[in-house]
């Protein structure tokens, strides 16, 4: 098995421009405004994390993936040592979360990934049959608004 990496937390939140005409003054606020929003593009919160090591999911056991290295983390969005499960958004917007589980080869029926948001609710489930002694990956996505603290967990089992 290959260590699954979790791609995170991309936000796209965008205040409508102004409309200029003829005769318009320009302020140092509005122009302030117009660099906070292309900042904010520049250096959109995001993250991605990988785990460095195999992960064992026993079989029919719903297991949380923890990840320990990060690729980058623009946002404080993960932390490697208390709550290395755990996505937490810090800026609040629509996020894009995406993870990619590579798996060995086993005899289980079912591979079912899923994202639990807040520790409860499932944003995205996929539940894929497996041919007997098959390795493969796993590939889900989800789109999601977000309130600041809202985090997001990925969960994994076979079987």
């Amino acid at each position: 098995r290959r260590k699954p990496p979790v791609r995170g937390a991309l936000l796209m939140a965008w205040v409508t421009p102004r409309v200029w005409v003829t005769g318009n003054i320009v302020t140092a606020t509005q122009l302030n405004e117009i660099s906070s929003e292309l900042t904010f593009l520049y250096t959109r919160p995001r993250c991605r994390v990988t785990r460095s090591a195999v992960k064992s999911i026993v079989t029919a056991t719903v297991t949380q993936v923890d990840f320990d290295q990060e690729t980058y983390d623009t946002d404080a969005i993960h932390d490697n040592v208390t709550t290395n499960t755990r996505l937490t958004i810090k800026t609040a917007g629509i996020y894009t979360v995406t993870a990619l589980l590579t798996w060995g080869q086993s005899t289980a029926g079912r591979r079912y990934v899923a994202f639990r948001i807040n520790g409860t609710a499932t944003a995205q489930t996929q539940m894929l049959p497996v041919a007997t002694g098959d390795a493969g990956w796993t590939m889900t996505a989800v789109d999601r608004p977000s309130a600041a603290n809202d985090y997001t967990e990925l969960d994994c089992a076979q079987g």
